[in-house]
């Protein structure tokens, strides 16, 4: 594992730790939310996950395209949204299987 692997763990790690804490609270966009939206795809593509396109990558692809496009439109309509840390271990889970699958851990 390099640099980029080692920098998705540790943010990972310190957003679950946020969404264990902010469990139940409302969900707020800011703009370190978009750098972290932009960010991620970056560091993946560092680290070699976008070396070979194959069905992890289109299916990475097409959630990050859905989840921000949506976070995106419904940015002023966000009040309805809480913070659960059940679910955002759900999600970092699935990522990390689906970055596992593509060989972003080799």
């Amino acid at each position: 594992m390099g640099y980029p692997e080692y920098i998705l763990l540790v943010y990972y790690a310190i957003s679950l730790g946020i969404n264990l804490f902010r469990h139940g609270e409302q969900v707020r966009f800011t703009w370190r939310t978009w750098l972290a939206n932009f960010t991620i795809p970056v560091v993946l593509a560092w680290g070699g996950f976008f070396s070979a396109f194959g069905a992890p990558q289109a299916i990475y692809i097409t959630l990050w395209i859905l989840v921000t496009g949506t976070a995106y439109l419904k940015q002023d309509d966000m009040e309805a949204n809480k913070h659960n840390f059940y679910y955002s271990v759900l999600v970092v889970a699935l990522l990390f299987g689906l970055w596992w699958w593509g060989g972003f851990f080799a």
